[in-house]
């Protein structure tokens, strides 16, 4: 074997772990790019997810200003819907097909406090005030029971924020004495 053929032999083995590391290198880098794309995209569905928490909340916010003497805030409540609705769109438009049904659970959360939001608005405006405030309080979407069904809690968590109007107050005072209103009690006031 000639000098010239064991310098070719040399050189070829040192340059094929360099060519595997190169290979390995442009790999890796690819995987980390996809991941970093498929990383980017989560936390856009996050955000977008939060501003439908957002516009459910002050879905909630115009009921109790409502509650505590804003006449004007039923108007804008029809407003709230559209926003929480655009949301609930690109947010749902933006998620894959194995997590659709977290749309279809936060859409009932959605439907529920649209809902309580009429049977409130329907209580205050027929002077059944107390009636009005309980119901609002013990809107269901914030209970246990929301939250064993899959629903993602937060939505109604400014229930025990302070600054609550004296109505409100005394609903809360007299649920403490005697327990959450069941639905038996709900049907009672709205009869």
């Amino acid at each position: 074997m000639t000098l010239q053929r064991k310098l070719l032999l040399g050189f070829s083995l040192m340059v094929i772990p360099a060519l595997l590391v190169g290979v390995q290198a442009i790999r890796t880098n690819g995987l980390v790019r996809g991941t970093l794309e498929s990383l980017g995209e989560r936390l856009a569905r996050s955000r977008t997810y939060a501003e439908v928490e957002d516009a459910m909340f002050n879905q909630t916010q115009v009921i109790w200003r409502y509650l505590s003497g804003d006449p004007a805030a039923k108007k804008e409540f029809p407003l709230t819907e559209q926003v929480v609705a655009f949301w609930l769109d690109r947010w749902t438009a933006g998620l894959p097909p194995d997590e659709l049904k977290l749309a279809d659970g936060v859409r009932g959360i959605e439907k529920d406090i649209r809902a309580v939001a009429g049977q409130v608005f329907k209580l205050h405006d027929a002077g059944r005030h107390d009636a009005a405030a309980v119901l609002g309080t013990a809107c269901p979407v914030g209970d246990r029971r929301t939250r064993a069904r899959g629903r993602p809690p937060g939505v109604l968590a400014h229930l025990s924020q302070p600054g609550a109007p004296a109505q409100r107050a005394a609903a809360r005072d007299g649920r403490r004495r005697r327990g959450r209103p069941g639905s038996r009690d709900r049907a009672a006031l709205l009869g």
